[in-house]
């Protein structure tokens, strides 16, 4: 389940954080943006832009359209590695 966050991000408790030695300090994110955001161990879907933030680490993007997360409110997703 994604929650939103100040209407710029959907947001879920990933319960331990990913492997992230080879990251940045820090990312600026864009809309369609995958990231971790490692200080709370939180996976962080954003539906806008938004400034450079330390500890967040892009995992990837969509690469299609992600109007669904861009909704108010609380949504249930699946999430699986592309071919």
């Amino acid at each position: 389940m994604l929650s939103d966050y100040h209407g710029i991000e959907k947001v879920a408790d990933l319960g331990r954080r990913l492997d992230a030695s080879d990251a940045l300090p820090s990312y600026e994110p864009k809309a369609g943006d995958i990231t971790q955001y490692a200080p709370r161990k939180n996976l962080a879907i954003f539906t806008a832009p938004f400034s450079d933030s330390c500890g967040l680490v892009r995992l990837g993007q969509f690469d299609g359209a992600f109007d669904a997360l861009k909704h108010p409110g609380e949504i249930a997703v699946r999430i699986e590695a592309a071919d």
